[in-house]
């Protein structure tokens, strides 16, 4: 499993996961500090982390600030289309959240996406969970359109159309084991503490 850890809100830790391979994206590197991560590679133009004299110094060049490509799809290129955990990149400037989703049409999805508040995974077919009663939850997609089906929630989903105009927001499970279809590609959204019950 490699991970990729990127500027904007991150989580003050996250669950435990013996990762391979880790890039930092500029500021991602100060979340990466902070959460007990060492990167094995950094790119960006660090403009925005606090250590910009610390990387110098350790060999990093950051790259021109003038670039067709944001610092996070530097930083996809060189996981070579593995599977990848995201880390930060939540809140912030609009632009650079919608720039963001769009490289998940371009590059393969994260597993795990950690935010400040939120894990967030891509669904692509069924999917089963194991959550604490109660969890919040939410499905939607940033692109296209597709159908879901989940019946352990309190307001249940039965071929419900998700679109850019219909979501699926905080609605709740009912039992600890909860399962979701989709018929194309869709995102659900748990709070960050749910992050601990995902295998």
């Amino acid at each position: 499993m490699k991970a990729l850890v990127t500027g904007g809100e991150a989580p003050s830790s996250i669950p435990s996961c013996a990762y391979s391979y880790i890039v930092a994206c500029d500021s991602g590197y100060d979340t990466a500090r902070r959460l007990g991560l060492k990167p094995d590679d950094v790119v960006g133009d660090l403009d925005s982390s606090a250590f910009r004299d610390e990387l110098v110094s350790l060999g990093i060049r950051p790259c021109s600030h003038d670039k067709d490509e944001s610092d996070t799809e530097l930083g996809l290129r060189l996981l070579g289309g593995d599977e990848w955990d995201l880390i930060g990149g939540g809140g912030g400037r609009l632009d650079h959240l919608a720039c963001l989703m769009g490289l998940f049409t371009r590059y393969r999805a994260p597993r795990r996406w950690y935010t400040s508040t939120d894990v967030l995974m891509p669904l692509e077919g069924s999917l089963e969970l194991e959550l604490p009663t109660d969890t919040d939850i939410s499905v939607f997609t940033f692109s296209g359109s597709c159908h879901v089906d989940a019946a352990s929630l309190k307001w249940p989903l039965r071929h419900f159309l998700l679109d850019g105009s219909s979501l699926s927001l905080s609605n709740r499970t009912v039992d600890e084991r909860f399962s979701i279809s989709c018929d194309g590609r869709a995102w659900i959204r748990l709070p960050l503490a749910a992050a601990w019950h995902l295998a």
